[in-house]
């Protein structure tokens, strides 16, 4: 079975399918950030982890993750404003963790 939990403040967008098996999710999202996570048929076991916000405000913050993998991991962890980040996790046994502060980064994580 699949497991997702999401928490959020005001004006914030969560996205979450689970299509794989024993898929696990969390989001935890402030106020103005948009979170998209895609677990493929394909995946097993895979889990994702996405935390954003920082101080009060509207963060414009967003993660989109697909996982099409076995036992595939992804942690963001994104505190600031306008921060982007995309993991994208296929094969087996693969682990990305994408950790961003400030404004305006980006990061882009592919996994085969």
């Amino acid at each position: 079975s699949n497991t997702s939990g999401v928490s959020q403040g005001e004006q914030s967008y969560a996205n979450v399918t689970q299509n794989g098996f024993g898929g696990s999710s969390s989001v935890q999202q402030m106020f103005g950030d948009s979170a998209t996570v895609n677990q493929t048929a394909t995946s097993s076991g895979a889990q994702s982890t996405i935390t954003q916000g920082g101080v009060w405000g509207f963060h414009n913050n967003s993660a989109t993750v697909t996982q099409t993998g076995i036992d595939v991991t992804s942690t963001i962890s994104q505190t600031g404003d306008n921060l982007s980040a995309t993991v994208s996790q296929g094969g087996a046994d693969n682990a990305s963790l994408v950790t961003q502060t400030g404004s305006g980064n980006a990061a882009t994580v592919t996994q085969n």
